[in-house]
């Protein structure tokens, strides 16, 4: 079995909304990826322990996805910073993280993931899946979410302590230990 980087976007699904039903139509349509995708995206991540049933329902195990975010997601996908590009403000430059880190008015110190669509103008990093700007463009949490993700892959030490604490505490990893 090998991990695709859908796998990793649907689980960040079930990481932002917890409690949420998302049969598969669902899930494909919020992620702009294929039904097939959807359904083999979960078996996957069943089958790596990101996701188990319970109850009925599909729920994220939070210790295995948020290590893999931590220390697999930088090693598997690495960012690489590119040109400058129009895009949606991605990584520390993203809104939720305006307030953690400051941004630069230098373009070049900022990231952005390249999408038409976006306000941007940064240093470009492409995204693990060509959905996430979509994704993001339409929903602040999943996009707070995918930006935090990226600060892991760009494996600069103060902002991966950051990401640690700020993951730990969206996903309550004391309780869930």
């Amino acid at each position: 079995m090998v991990i695709k980087p859908q796998d990793l976007v649907v689980c960040t699904l079930f990481a932002a909304y917890p409690d949420g039903a998302w049969p598969y139509a669902k899930l494909a349509a919020k992620l702009h990826i294929s039904v097939s995708e959807a359904h083999a995206a979960v078996q996957r991540s069943i089958a790596a322990g990101f996701l188990y049933r319970s109850d009925g329902k599909l729920r994220l195990n939070p210790i295995h996805y948020s290590r893999f975010v931590e220390f697999g997601l930088p090693c598997v996908w690495p960012a690489e910073v590119g040109a400058l590009r129009q895009g949606l403000p991605a990584a520390y430059s993203a809104p939720a993280l305006q307030k953690i880190f400051a941004p630069s008015d230098r373009p070049e110190n900022n990231l952005v993931w390249p999408f038409e669509e976006g306000e941007g103008y940064a240093s470009s990093i492409e995204p693990i899946h060509a959905s996430i700007p979509r994704i993001c463009a339409e929903d602040a949490l999943l996009y707070a979410w995918f930006a935090w993700m990226e600060v892991f892959r760009l494996r600069r030490p103060r902002l991966v302590n950051e990401g640690r604490r700020w993951m730990e505490a969206a996903l309550d990893i004391e309780q869930a230990a």
